[in-house]
């Protein structure tokens, strides 16, 4: 039993000091430019517009869930993300 626990501390002791890299050998985020200001292209955002007919779901978040019980009821139900006991589409 000593010697298992002798070999396991000479191994715990050799792994750590192979693992021991010094911290400006080591390089994150090797693809960005070497400049302090980096600018990225713009996102080109799919216009979505509501038009008459459509179906919505909306809900309101908040921290307290009896506090936004009172908006997300459709017809006096409570609703998951969708629409109260009914059709969709």
């Amino acid at each position: 039993m000593k010697i298992l626990i002798k070999y396991s501390c000479i191994t715990v002791l050799l792994l750590q000091i192979i693992a021991c890299t010094s911290v400006k050998q080591l390089r994150y985020f090797n693809d960005l430019p070497d400049s302090s200001r980096i600018v990225l292209p713009p996102l080109e955002l799919e216009q979505r517009i509501i038009q008459k007919g459509d179906r919505l779901a909306i809900s309101v978040a908040g921290e307290s869930e009896e506090a936004t019980a009172y908006f997300n009821t459709y017809g006096g139900l409570p609703t998951m993300g969708g629409v109260a006991g009914g059709r969709q589409g």
